[in-house]
């Protein structure tokens, strides 16, 4: 039960985010029809496009984010800690969700400055404030992988903490 909602959890984010992605299609369609050759707004079109396609592949595959759970398709899983298990799902979803947005950044300069190389740009490549964002991308996506791939752990630190609070019906 308790894997079939942390499954569910799973995909609810993946429909969200499918959601949030998806409005932006029309701004971007309609810039992209009217400035096809501009190198930003076909970068515009390639993020939203990879937002949406990984979207479709954590609907389809779930199990991907909850990658250090164990997962068991048998009676062992009731066995298990429920709020726990539920917990280290929620984890990985927020670690994923910030790897997603910080990869989604990285693609975009990764790709701005490529365009800048090829068509032989001159000047800064990029500003202070666009140096700095790109840094802030790249260590958001390390911290949201390494939530996904601790997630366990930090869900058993935080039971432990929660059981070293001392319970209601002490007289102490």
């Amino acid at each position: 039960m308790i894997v079939s909602l942390s499954l569910i959890v799973v995909r609810l984010f993946s429909v969200f985010f499918f959601m949030q992605a998806l409005t932006l299609l029309p701004t971007t369609y309609a810039s992209f029809y009217v400035n096809a050759q501009e190198p930003a707004v076909r970068l515009d079109l390639l993020v939203l496009a990879l937002n949406l396609f990984i979207c479709v592949l954590l609907f389809c595959y779930p199990r991907v984010v909850l990658v250090g759970l164990s997962l068991a398709r048998n009676g062992d899983a009731m066995k298990q800690d429920a709020v726990q298990t539920f917990q280290a799902a929620a984890i990985a979803v927020i670690g994923f969700y910030f790897a997603v947005d910080g990869l989604q950044d990285l693609v975009y300069y990764h790709i701005y400055l490529w365009n800048l190389g090829t068509y032989q740009l001159t000047g800064q490549p990029l500003s202070p404030q666009d140096t700095a964002a790109y840094w802030t991308a790249a260590i958001q996506v390390a911290l949201g992988v390494g939530l996904v791939a601790c997630a366990v752990g930090l869900s058993k630190v935080f039971n432990w903490l929660r059981n070293l609070a001392p319970s209601a019906n002490s007289n102490t």
